[in-house]
């Protein structure tokens, strides 16, 4: 058994294959699974999050994340920035929610070319938590090592053939 429970057969045949194709083809071959994997994640947490969230939503992707020694990993959540096509930064918001809170306004950034400045602060009443992502991989554990399973065996084959050829 493993950490979360799910227990890997042929784990021996894999490392055996895996160690045949060498070392950037293998690595190529778990990091699709590892997307494979994370996308079931991504398509499960689209359908948690509540209909006005369409950003959101949009937002959500698997990136694979820079080696570090042996460990390969991918990232799942919110793309966020200047450069994103769909800013998902609230996204931890929508999670764990906020609590009720004052905003205050400061005269620099009330209205940009006024002196009107029309209250000093307002009370946020907060909102509550909406959890979707944490959601969409409890229980779901079987159901991605599968996926990245069946990927990683399809690239092992694909790479396998080229091989040949």
């Amino acid at each position: 058994m493993t950490k979360t429970g799910v227990e890997i057969k042929g784990m021996a045949e894999l490392r055996r294959n895996l160690k045949e194709l060498g070392g950037k083809t293998s690595k190529n071959a778990i990091r699709a699974g590892l997307r494979a994997g994370g996308r079931d994640i991504v398509k499960q947490a689209r359908t948690n999050l509540p209909g006005n969230y369409n950003t959101l939503r949009k937002s959500l992707t698997v990136i694979a994340n820079k080696q570090k020694g042996n460990e390969l990993s991918v990232s799942i959540g919110p793309t966020t920035g200047k450069n994103a096509k769909y800013d998902g930064w609230y996204a931890h918001i929508v999670e764990r929610g906020a609590a009720p809170h004052d905003i205050s306004v400061s005269r620099k950034k009330a209205l940009a070319n006024t002196d009107v400045v029309f209250g000093k602060s307002v009370a946020h009443p907060g909102i509550p938590a909406r959890p979707f992502l944490l959601p969409a991989l409890e229980g779901r554990e079987r159901k991605v090592m599968n996926s990245m399973k069946i990927k990683v065996w399809e690239a092992i084959k694909m790479a396998h053939r080229k091989r040949i050829k």
